[in-house]
């Protein structure tokens, strides 16, 4: 045999010169791919449910308006959360231990930025059944969002001068600038929605409009201080973190003077943020880790401290006054036990001295007449899961209902209220629970009025570290900060936004997990071209007669659509 002819392959292995559809080798295995939408990570994680893979495949096709869209079908406020949400969703994402996350609060600030989408009305059904909404935060402008998209006339009623609650009054511009707020209450009062300022609703007022509205929302938030409860805190120059961030004369007092910041939260984080940038001479912060809520993001930690704010973990025992003004605060410092997620403390006292101390360790609803006839729970009013209070007609939303007191969280559910509001007046009771479905607290409302793929709500999209093969790793963009010796001598945005180019490119790094955009990953990479399109669009299917049962198509396919099952 001469050495060419033992080279020759078609000696070797059959090689067909015609089509090899006649060979039937699907039955060498009983596993098939099964080709599934899913729920992606981010939109499990995110507790208002908004749709990322959709938004995110949009900004990559640098479709702005499309991505904005993909936003406002479950939210009100793209603008505000672009900035000030805590971005759970981010830690959930897929890409996270491939090359790092996505940077989805980076990508809705942008849709919002330069999208120009407007609401989407999706049902007429509430008309002729007016509701009103009490209180303009976020729970509320969600609430009445959804409602006048659902058709309901709402009458959403404020308290002070200016709609927007905390977003206004106790979310400093240097995070949130009043222009950017302004564009989502824009786009959110283009809707049926009649807005009342200047309105404090008491006992009286609500039942006024129980009578003439079929259903009222509570979205009064919480604007009491919690207290401390130690010694001194009635001394001058003690006072609550939310009054401090409401009252410009307050603030102009810490110019030159020593200040101490009392909590781990972002209302405590704000407070020293601003104390800096009225001229504080020293600002500390001195929290309780195993008590206290640390702030949203570690990004306004890590901002804060680059601001020249010094924080300590420390158990503040006793306020200290010379001449009935506070001048001290005794501490029991705070040290971590090796392996124990608590904390203890110290036996010997610390001394911080200061000039003023505001207090920042939580909020509560405070005493009103509105909750007289309302049963309580844990210092908030007791609803269920949808908002639903003792008193007919009348709902619950956002930080007076839970304790949980996140812009997201508030959002979704003022959304959870709304719903459940509809579905009461219009008689659709029985969807209220399909919306619920899984037992999960987050759903989709668009969906349940324009329903897409159908998907398991307890089933999550989930990656084959073998998909990451054919993604490129590729860092996330980044958008510039303020620098901080500037951002300190006023109040002008810290965080920078990601330019067109940027977000087009950092969509483009999303895995679009749990929905198919017809990448063909599947049948480029199956061995017997056995994967194709069954409906001329994006739905994939193998043949049965050809398809082995490899698995490399649900090891390529980096959106997690195509995993293995059992036989058809």
């Amino acid at each position: 045999m001469s050495y060419h002819t033992f080279l020759d392959p078609e000696l070797i292995i059959p090689i067909s010169r015609l089509s090899t559809e006649a060979f039937k080798t699907g039955s060498w295995s009983r596993n098939r791919p099964v080709f599934e939408e899913k729920n992606s990570p981010c939109r499990v994680g995110c507790p208002n449910a908004n749709n990322i893979a959709t938004a995110m495949y949009m900004a990559s096709k640098g479709d702005y308006d499309g991505a904005l869209a993909a936003f406002l079908e479950e939210s009100p406020l793209p603008s505000v959360c672009g900035r000030v949400c805590n971005h759970a969703c981010q830690s959930k994402c897929n890409r996270g231990d491939h090359d790092g996350s996505v940077q989805i609060r980076a990508m809705e600030r942008a849709a919002s930025d330069f999208g120009s989408a407007r609401p989407e009305m999706l049902t007429d059904a509430g008309k002729g059944l007016p509701v009103a909404v009490i209180g303009s935060g976020p729970a509320g402008l969600a609430a009445a969002y959804h409602l006048a998209r659902m058709g309901h006339p709402v009458r959403l009623i404020e308290a002070r001068e200016r709609l927007g609650g905390l977003l206004t009054w106790g979310i400093p511009g240097y995070r949130l600038p009043e222009e950017i707020l302004n564009r989502d209450l824009k786009r959110i009062l283009s809707l049926d929605i009649e807005a009342v300022t200047n309105r404090p609703v008491d006992r009286a007022g609500l039942d006024q409009l129980l009578g003439s509205h079929r259903a009222v929302l509570l979205a009064t938030g919480t604007w009491a201080p919690t207290p401390m409860g130690i010694p001194g805190e009635e001394l001058g120059g003690v006072c609550p973190g939310l009054d401090f961030l409401l009252n410009d004369a307050l603030q102009a007092q810490v110019k030159g003077r020593r200040v101490i910041v009392i909590g781990g939260g972002n209302t405590a984080i704000d407070a020293a943020r601003v104390a800096v940038r009225n001229g504080a001479a020293k600002v500390d912060i001195l929290y309780r880790p195993d008590l206290e809520a640390l702030p949203d993001s570690d990004d306004e930690v890590r901002e804060a401290e680059e601001e020249g704010v010094h924080r300590t973990a420390a158990h503040p025992v006793e306020f200290v006054g010379e001449q009935g003004r506070v001048s001290a605060v005794l501490c029991k410092e705070i040290e971590r036990a090796d392996g124990i997620d608590c904390c203890r403390s110290k036996a010997a006292p610390d001394e911080f001295s200061c000039d003023l101390v505001i207090t920042a360790i939580g909020q509560s609803l405070g005493a009103s007449s509105l909750y007289s006839e309302l049963d309580m729970d844990r210092g908030r009013i007791a609803a269920d899961r949808q908002g639903r209070t003792v008193r007919t007609g009348l709902y619950i939303a956002g930080d007076a209902g839970s304790l949980r007191a996140t812009v997201v969280e508030a959002m979704a559910s003022g959304k959870r209220a709304a719903v459940a509001i509809h579905h009461d007046l219009t008689g659709k009771t029985d969807s209220v629970s399909d919306a619920f479905a899984g037992g999960r607290e987050t759903f989709s409302l668009h969906e349940l009025f324009r329903p897409g793929p159908i998907r398991d709500p307890n089933v999550t999209a989930e990656i084959n570290r073998y998909s990451y093969l054919t993604a490129v790793a590729t860092q996330p963009q980044s958008a510039p900060n303020l620098d901080a010796n500037l951002r300190v001598s006023g109040f002008q945005e810290v965080a920078g936004g990601l330019d067109e180019g940027g977000a087009e490119a950092e969509a483009g790094r999303c895995f679009y997990c749990g929905t198919c955009i017809g990448c063909d990953l599947c049948a480029t990479f199956c061995p017997e071209v056995s994967m194709g399109q069954t409906n001329g669009k994006t739905a994939y299917e193998a043949d049965p007669d050809h398809c082995k049962g490899c698995g490399a198509c649900a090891s390529v396919c980096v959106r997690g659509v195509v995993t293995m099952g059992d036989e058809l």
